[in-house]
């Protein structure tokens, strides 16, 4: 998000918080203890990394944004670098 307008930047996060505590209330309905957190930046790959071994956390669940191999190979994969490096289970969803 870091470089899109500020509106934007904000309507997007706003947006994106909203479907995450949907998503949270899901998992509490079921009993499921689940902690949010919305990450974003340049590298949002180690930032992920990184609050996963401060919070000591049992999986990682993200999006994959569905590159193609060339644009992965040219600008990275954030889900591939926290599959790679992450303290923990990861789950990848599409």
């Amino acid at each position: 998000f870091d470089e899109m307008p500020l509106n934007i930047q904000e309507k997007l996060e706003a947006q994106t918080q909203e479907a995450l505590n949907k998503a949270k209330a899901l998992f509490d309905a079921k009993g499921r203890s689940v902690e949010v957190v919305l990450e974003s930046g340049r590298v949002p790959a180690n930032n992920i990394i990184r609050k996963a071994q401060e919070g000591g956390f049992d999986q990682i669940l993200l999006g994959s944004t569905g590159l193609s191999g060339l644009e992965r190979a040219l600008v990275g994969s954030t889900a591939a670098k926290v599959v790679a490096n992450a303290p923990c289970t990861v789950t990848v969803v599409r």
